[in-house]
């Protein structure tokens, strides 16, 4: 598959997005992990990313 590295998985919580990025792995798909947090993100913006999974719940504000 030609999909290196354009997978980007967004969670606060890496032990949630673990089974993700497990699954992507199995099928040989490497993918790029970030918390969330400003002083963790990417040092350069990130090129070819075709596919995204964010975490719905990524803060603890809740709507009504």
């Amino acid at each position: 598959m030609d999909i290196f590295n354009k997978v980007f998985v967004i969670d606060d919580r890496y032990e949630e997005a673990l089974p993700i990025i497990q699954t992507l792995a199995t099928k040989g798909i490497s993918s790029i992990y970030w918390n969330g947090h400003t002083d963790t993100k990417p040092e350069y913006p990130l090129k070819g990313i075709r596919l995204v999974f964010l975490d719905m719940r990524f803060s603890f504000v809740v709507d009504s």
